[in-house]
């Protein structure tokens, strides 16, 4: 008799430690981002001693982007389905559902990068030919959330590089550019440290991507003389010209001196 009410006694209490078991405290927090796609408890709420795999719990609707959902809501629609339970809540009391994050493709942030670079160089050249050199990788961010940095000179360079850049990633791209814009050139070869003139030069488009300084531009309404000699078809740039020389080979002078007479 007596070891029957201890047997009795010894599976009250294993009962009791299984229910205490089974409503262990559970710790309770938003998700850091709720979306749209949220279709299970465990994609609203973390849960920490989920030993009844509450985060399973299948929702009975999506949430809506906007939506506002609080702590209560949370709580009373778990009370619903699973009862009391022993629980503890931590961080903020309430969240905004956000629609979901859509992958940029790497197509996408190329676009992106050669439509800004060509509405800038569209400004300084009559015609600009642009090609990607670099495939990035799909990036988990959206394309808006990108802002586009550049540097860019005068003359652009041969090869540029474009910055896509947010809060947390940078990516860059590079281009080849090549940059045409109306320029003078050479019609035949000319010497160093002589004048130019219109009948020396031609006015073409070209491709001044890369040159190493500006393109000379010449009214004629001074002489201008070459610093440096040019070959025929070269572009004239600014650093190939230089003031005229005070005295030319072959020009007359005339020449005062002055004598200090005696005292």
């Amino acid at each position: 008799m007596k070891f029957a009410v201890k047997w009795n006694i010894l599976l009250v209490l294993m009962v009791i430690i299984m229910n205490n078991n089974s409503y262990a405290q559970v710790i309770l927090r938003f998700q850091t981002q709720i979306t749209t796609a949220a279709n299970r408890l465990g994609d609203l709420i973390q849960i920490t001693n989920d030993s009844q795999k509450w985060a399973n719990l299948s929702l009975q609707s999506r949430p809506v982007a906007g939506q506002l959902i609080g702590q209560a809501e949370i709580i009373d629609w778990m009370h619903q389905l699973i009862g009391d339970f022993n629980w503890e809540w931590q961080g903020k009391k309430q969240t905004r559902v956000r629609k979901p994050h859509k992958k940029s493709e790497a197509n996408a942030l190329i676009n992106k990068a050669e439509q800004a670079l060509s509405q800038r160089l569209n400004q300084q050249y009559s015609r600009v030919e642009i090609k990607a050199l670099t495939l990035p990788k799909d990036s988990e961010f959206l394309l808006d959330s990108f802002k586009v940095e550049m540097d860019i000179t005068y003359p652009v360079t041969k090869r540029v590089c474009v910055w896509l850049i947010n809060e947390q990633k940078r990516i860059a791209i590079w281009f080849s550019v090549n940059a045409y814009t109306t320029v003078m050139v050479a019609n035949h070869d000319l010497p160093s440290h002589t004048p130019l003139t219109k009948e020396s030069l031609a006015v073409e488009e070209r491709n001044i991507a890369g040159l190493n300084d500006k393109p000379a531009v010449l009214t004629f309404s001074k002489t201008v003389w070459l610093q440096n000699a040019l070959q025929k078809n070269q572009i004239v740039l600014e650093n190939h010209l230089t003031e005229p020389a005070s005295v030319i080979h072959g020009q007359p002078v005339k020449v005062s001196i002055i004598l200090n007479s005696p005292a």
